[in-house]
């Protein structure tokens, strides 16, 4: 993971987090918009991961997840067309897509400009 943080605009529920909360894990997915907003459906346009907490500093946490290089089914490409969002959802206990688990939600990001300021964060 990279050590500068993608600025990517999360909307957040509004909970608390503390050191008895650091053991806390749950599940993330992320998937591609087209300019419409419409999920795209074609391989590697949908990706989900179990997350865990890997930092806890004063009011910064990081949910962190690992997804499995080389897997040709399962997985995530960014693409620099213009017209390509990404989004996602994270939740925490309870079921995937209930939404009194839902802890944040990635606001749909250009992937033109995620690729760019990764490539400026190496």
């Amino acid at each position: 993971p990279s050590p500068h943080p993608i600025p990517c605009r999360l909307t957040m529920a509004s909970s608390r987090v503390d050191e008895h909360d650091v053991e806390a894990c749950g599940f993330c997915s992320l998937q591609m918009l087209d300019a419409d907003g419409h999920p795209k459906t074609s391989k590697g346009s949908r990706i989900e991961a179990p997350w865990h907490f890997s930092v806890v500093e004063g009011e910064m946490v990081r949910m962190e997840a690992s997804f499995v290089t080389g897997n040709p089914l399962f997985f995530l490409e960014l693409s620099r067309q213009q017209d390509e969002f990404l989004t996602g959802c994270w939740w925490g206990a309870g079921e995937i897509n209930e939404k009194t688990a839902l802890l944040c939600v990635l606001e749909p990001t250009e992937t033109h400009a995620l690729i760019s300021e990764m490539e400026r964060s190496e």
